[in-house]
């Protein structure tokens, strides 16, 4: 109806589809340049290892003070997702790359198309789409439960959760479509 109730697509992310490419950036500032260098080959390193091909890029910047990180992601058919991971005094540069590497190796090797952190986030547009969604999730989260409760409390969707194939399905409510205000009776 053009107010944003009803008016967002549904999703539907049940496949992933295949691995287009993963890409990185290693990335420093106000360190010397062996930083970003060592993360982004051990990120590269770990990739392979695991046969898969990824770009990632060391790059060095100014910044108000010293600091480094990793930054991948994964492209599929379907989705793109992200890992990152910031260094911290004492952790080689090595570590901090692994951590993100672990990360994606994790979300890759799982199969489902939706990562932990995404499960929850899809819930509220989902519950305002003009039809029922369902995605499959990596993991079913505390967030992901409290937040499905929320929603169902407000009346803007019924959520089902299937804790063993970790399927979500959001579907509207017929009422929150039909009573929601007009921007026009908010707004004169």
């Amino acid at each position: 109806n053009g107010d944003g109730v009803g008016s967002l697509k549904p999703v539907q992310l049940l496949e992933r589809g295949a691995l287009q490419q993963i890409k990185g950036l290693a990335i420093a500032t106000e360190l010397p340049s062996h930083i970003p260098q060592r993360m982004a080959s051990r990120a590269q390193n770990l990739l392979e290892q695991a046969q898969l091909k990824a770009q990632v890029q060391p790059r060095r910047a100014r910044g108000v003070g010293p600091g480094a990180g990793v930054f991948l992601t994964a492209e599929y058919e379907h989705i793109c997702t992200g890992f990152g991971a910031v260094g911290k005094l004492g952790l080689p540069a090595e570590e901090v790359a692994a951590i993100a590497t672990q990360e994606l190796l994790a979300f890759h090797d799982n199969g489902a198309p939706v990562d932990a952190h995404l499960a929850d986030q899809l819930l509220l547009p989902a519950a305002l789409a003009f039809a029922p969604s369902q995605y499959r999730a990596v993991e079913i989260s505390s967030h992901l439960i409290t937040n499905a409760w929320v929603i169902e409390q407000f009346g803007l969707a019924k959520i089902a959760i299937d804790k063993s194939t970790h399927l979500v399905t959001v579907t509207p409510s017929e009422a929150s479509l039909r009573t929601a205000p007009h921007s026009s009776d908010l707004y004169p």
